[in-house]
Order: structure tokens, then sequence, then C-alpha cells
């Protein structure tokens, strides 16, 4: 991929930025959904329960989602999956839990239940 085409792009585990720089993850990427100059990424849950990122175009990390306060040691609620909304993303838990995320800033918005 050239740094020209401007866009996010992911396979397996690696995230590949609008500048050409590419970043490894513990584990494979389930989603990614790009907002402008940040790129919110799904990690697969199978290892670690703050699984979201927030990704700027020169590969830095500008935040993670913090855990879920139903994930603890005897309870594993990984975030499981992510969707664009008007102009924040949408997080759901594994337990069924909402989160209204900023895509720029990783702030929590507001919260709800699914289940």
């Amino acid at each position: 991929m050239s740094a020209a085409s401007g866009k996010f792009r992911r396979c397996g585990r690696r995230l590949t930025t609008p500048s050409g720089r590419t970043i490894e993850f513990p584990h494979p990427i389930g989603q990614m959904l790009a907002y402008g100059s940040v790129a919110v990424v799904l990690m697969d849950p199978a290892g670690d329960s703050r699984n979201v990122y927030g990704i700027d175009r020169r590969g830095e990390t500008v935040w993670r989602l913090r855990k879920s306060p139903f994930d603890g040691e005897k309870r594993h609620d990984p975030f499981v999956e992510i969707c664009k909304m008007d102009r924040d993303v949408r997080v759901f838990s594994w337990r069924g839990q909402i989160y209204d995320v900023d895509p720029r800033t990783g702030k929590v918005l507001g919260s709800g239940w699914t289940k």
C-alpha cells in the first residue's frame, strides 16, 4: 500500500495508516472504522478486555477504551462489536453494555444496556 492512498487499511493483526506506518496488534483486528484522522480498531477479544483503540494517521495510539465495569477476575467482558453512528462510535460489550464514544478522544459520551 502506498502512503498516497490516504486510507487506513487492516490485514490480520496489522493496521497500515495513511502515512504508511504499520502497527501490529497482539491479536487479530476484528473491525476497523475510519473517522477522518483517527481509526477506531476493535482487536479480537480473545486476549484482552481493553481491546478498542483510537489510532491516528501517524500510527500513534491516541486513546484506548477502559475495561467494562463488569470485567473482573471472575468474569470476562470484552468488547465484541463497534459500529459507526453519526459522529460517534458505538461499542458493545459481550455482557450487553453499550458505550457511545467520541472517536477522536476516546471519551465515553453515554452508556446503556442491550440485554
